[in-house]
């Protein structure tokens, strides 16, 4: 069986690493299954060879700021209702690993690797190397599939907007976007739809499809922000 130090590569290199000589995995398992977490194959072999070690970022590694503490229980133990949610979207079975901060990692019953900080789901890798390297880089690469507020924004922007005739035909297609997790997409095609037919949107609306987008960073839209701008009438929209 390999090593966790054999995974000290790359960004990991000039770690430092602390071992918990108390952690016991195969306890750590069964108390999350007694929870109602699924275990699958690739939380066993990482946590037989991870299990109870604490990754710390140092001057030397170029990222002072990561930490990985595989852990399971101390991050995920107490949060199962969550996971229908979290299963959902990500179309697998994750059972936890450890976490950084406040945010549990969990692989999938696919193989694939995700972060949370409870309200937010992200896929962050397909094997394990990769997702160590990207949790240890100084700009991680991550892709949304969940998040409860924008969720609960877009849904209350459609509510608002159902009585609007022009858009009745649009706003069921919006609505399966986001319960897809496609948020991004569900954004877009509401502003895109509200220029189409000339829907003068009030200040308040219009301001937060403008914040949605932007949340994207620059992945946004920028065209589609100035066009809804236009339609301030007389409103000031940041």
């Amino acid at each position: 069986m390999p090593s966790y130090k054999d995974y000290m590569v790359g960004n990991l290199s000039n770690a430092e690493v602390i071992l918990d000589e108390n952690a016991n995995v195969k306890r750590w398992i069964k108390d999350l299954q007694d929870e109602g977490y699924e275990i699958n194959r690739y939380a066993v072999d990482i946590l037989e060879i991870f299990g109870g070690v604490y990754i710390k970022g140092s001057h030397k590694s170029g990222n002072i700021f990561f930490e990985l503490y595989f852990n399971p229980v101390h991050f995920a133990s107490g949060e199962f209702d969550r996971m229908d949610t979290f299963n959902h979207y990500a179309k697998d079975i994750l059972f936890p690993i450890g976490g950084a901060w406040d945010s549990p990692f969990y692989v999938g019953a696919k193989g694939n690797y995700y972060i949370s900080d409870c309200s937010c789901l992200y896929y962050c890798g397909d094997s394990f190397e990769y997702f160590l390297q990207n949790m240890a880089s100084e700009k991680i690469e991550i892709k949304e599939l969940y998040d409860y507020g924008k969720k609960i924004s877009i849904e209350s922007l459609i509510m608002e907007l159902g009585n609007v005739t022009e858009l009745n035909s649009i706003l069921p297609f919006i609505m399966e976007s986001v319960q897809k997790g496609e948020y991004q997409i569900a954004v877009e095609n509401m502003a895109k739809n509200i220029l189409e037919v000339e829907y003068i949107l009030d200040a308040t609306q219009k301001q937060k499809i403008i914040d949605l987008l932007k949340s994207y960073n620059e992945g946004y839209d920028k065209k589609l922000i100035e066009d809804l701008k236009k339609q301030n009438n007389g409103f000031l929209l940041q």
